[in-house]
C-alpha cells in the first residue's frame, strides 16, 4: 500500500532512483509512487533530462591537459608550508577544463568566489 510521501521526499527518491543509489525497498517505493503520481513521474522525466544534458557538457580532459594539472597541484604542494587547501588547487583547474565556461562562472558566483 502506498503511505503518502512528502514533496521533498519525492525529489530525493526521484534524484537517488536516476543516480542508482536506492535501497529494495525504496525501489519498491518508486514503482509505486510511478504508478499512482503523475507528478512523481514527471519529476522523474524531468531529472532524467538534467542528467542527459549534463552527460553532454562532460568532457575528458586531453593529455596537455592532464600534465599543466598535475604541475599546478604538485607547484601548489610545493609551496606555503604544505597547506591543506591541496584540494581546492586541485579543483580549481579541474572545473576550468571540465566545465562549460557559464556553468564555472556560475559556480563561483554561487559559491561566494569561493575557490577564485
Amino acid at each position: 500500500m502506498l503511505e503518502p510521501v512528502q514533496e521533498s521526499s519525492k525529489e530525493e527518491l526521484a534524484y537517488r532512483y536516476v543516480h542508482g543509489l536506492l535501497e529494495p525497498e525504496e525501489k519498491q517505493q518508486v514503482f509505486e509512487l510511478v504508478l499512482a503520481d503523475p507528478e512523481f513521474v514527471a519529476m522523474l522525466r524531468d531529472e532524467l533530462q538534467l542528467v542527459r544534458a549534463m552527460e553532454a557538457c562532460r568532457s575528458e580532459l586531453e593529455p596537455r591537459q592532464k600534465q599543466e594539472l598535475l604541475q599546478r597541484i604538485n607547484v601548489s604542494r610545493g609551496t606555503e608550508n604544505r597547506d591543506p587547501s591541496i584540494v581546492i588547487a586541485a579543483m580549481k583547474p579541474i572545473l576550468r577544463m571540465t566545465m562549460p565556461k557559464m556553468a564555472y562562472r556560475t559556480l563561483i558566483l554561487l559559491k561566494g568566489d569561493v575557490w577564485a
